[in-house]
């Protein structure tokens, strides 16, 4: 009894190990953004509090820096979509051919379960040129481990943008 309760733990162990990191090369249509240059800037303080649901084990993660980790969350998104995307600051358009959109990171939760840990950041967007205003969640789960509080936020975050930027492309915004 013993060892099958063992070798069905090793089994859970080395099938949970792992991670739903997304890539997302190739996914919007053709034309969307093309010649266009997608500006983030973030309203937000530096950091935020981060409330956690489930078991944790004890563990009290730290505050991440929201800055550092859209900023990181953007510029990954960009390489991964090769779309002309950039975090600024501060926003001052500089030519025609730029889209300002102006995130807040409005919650995170930390969800904690036996086998997986999963972070979901719930941001809110406005374009203010478009009188656009969108919320986006996204999700980052992960099996068994922690990546640490600021990668699993630029992974949750990126995923939010994507979703953002996928609802944009649907809808046939900035064409």
């Amino acid at each position: 009894m013993k060892k099958t309760l063992i070798i069905f733990a090793l089994v859970i162990i080395l099938l949970g190990c792992s991670s739903s990191q997304k890539t997302y090369t190739n996914t919007f249509s053709e034309s969307f953004c093309k010649e266009r240059t997608i500006i983030f800037t973030l309203n937000q303080p530096n950091s935020i509090e981060i409330e956690m649901i489930g078991p944790t084990g004890g563990q009290i993660p730290k505050r991440p820096n929201a800055r550092r980790c859209f900023a990181k969350s953007i510029e990954k998104l960009a390489e991964e979509t090769h779309l002309n995307m950039q975090y600024r600051e501060l926003y001052q358009k500089s030519n025609d051919s730029e889209i300002h959109i102006e995130a807040t990171l409005d919650r995170i939760f930390w969800i904690f379960t036996l086998s997986t840990t999963e972070m979901k950041a719930n941001m809110k967007y406005t374009v203010p040129e478009y009188d656009l205003t969108y919320e986006s969640s996204g999700i980052f789960k992960k099996s068994l481990g922690l990546l640490g509080e600021e990668n699993t936020l630029i992974k949750a975050m990126k995923n939010a943008n994507y979703l953002l930027l996928k609802e944009f492309d649907k809808n046939n915004e900035f064409k």
